[in-house]
């Protein structure tokens, strides 16, 4: 018989924020993991109950529904002040999928995702033709 981990509230607020802010459920759990070594980690399955945009968090209390869109909201809003600012939600959107595609032992699809977070990443890329002294040692 397996044991059910219960949150406490400042935990569920913790876990409701967390997925608020772009996070997915994996990065949740390993930040609950940092946040509360003494806890028993909750399951991935656990955590999306406290998702109000999935179906099985549709069911989640009005008080942490209200909390999660606020949250939500004020890290959208806050995309919008830095250029290429979406693109690290992004990538922990592909981390997780690709993590979830190799519990799953789709390779193909690991390898997919791998190809998007590369064109993700791409913005980001140094080019040494362009110039400018990054790669340079002082």
């Amino acid at each position: 018989m397996s044991k059910v981990t219960v949150l406490s509230n400042e935990q569920k607020v913790f876990v409701v924020k967390s997925l608020a802010s772009g996070r997915g459920v994996i990065e949740t759990v390993r930040a609950f993991n940092r946040e509360y070594p003494d806890a028993p980690p909750p399951s991935h399955q656990m955590l999306e109950r406290y998702n109000p945009l999935t179906i099985v968090g549709s069911t989640l209390s009005p008080e942490l529904k209200k909390l999660f869109y606020k949250v939500r909201e004020q890290a959208q809003n806050d995309l919008h002040l830095v250029d290429n600012a979406h693109a690290p939600m992004r990538a922990r959107r592909l981390e997780d999928m690709y993590t979830n595609a190799l519990i799953q032992g789709d390779h193909k699809l690991a390898l997919a995702i791998l190809g998007e977070a590369r064109k993700n990443a791409e913005p980001f890329a140094w080019d040494p033709e362009a110039g400018d002294d990054e790669g340079e040692e002082a």
